[in-house]
């Protein structure tokens, strides 16, 4: 038989608790021993709580990921300030449910 292919996402708050739990145990592994790390449910193909809040994920009534990322406090460097914020990717890990999860 064929697969039903949907393009549909459902937003479920445990499936992100069970990844926060997940991405809290590697970054921890990494040396990072902070009691809270934030952690924002986001879709960067459809948008969802990047800048704006998710109509699709009424269970998260955190901050977006741009004021998450605003609050932070950089240290005093030499870089230009008003450049862009770049992130790197550390590793790529994929999910049993095929799905991508950038670290």
């Amino acid at each position: 038989g064929s697969k039903k292919v949907t393009t549909t996402r459902s937003y479920d708050k445990e499936r992100f608790l069970d990844i926060r739990t997940q991405l809290r145990s590697l970054v921890h592994k990494f040396g990072n021993h902070k009691k809270k790390l934030p952690s924002v449910p986001v879709s960067g193909r459809t948008g969802e709580n990047l800048v704006e809040k998710s109509a699709s994920m009424s269970w998260y009534d955190g901050y977006t990921l741009l004021e998450e990322l605003n609050k932070v406090v950089f240290p005093a460097t030499k870089r230009d300030k008003e450049g862009p914020l770049r992130l790197p990717i550390y590793d790529v890990v994929w999910t049993n449910n095929n799905e991508c999860l950038c670290v």
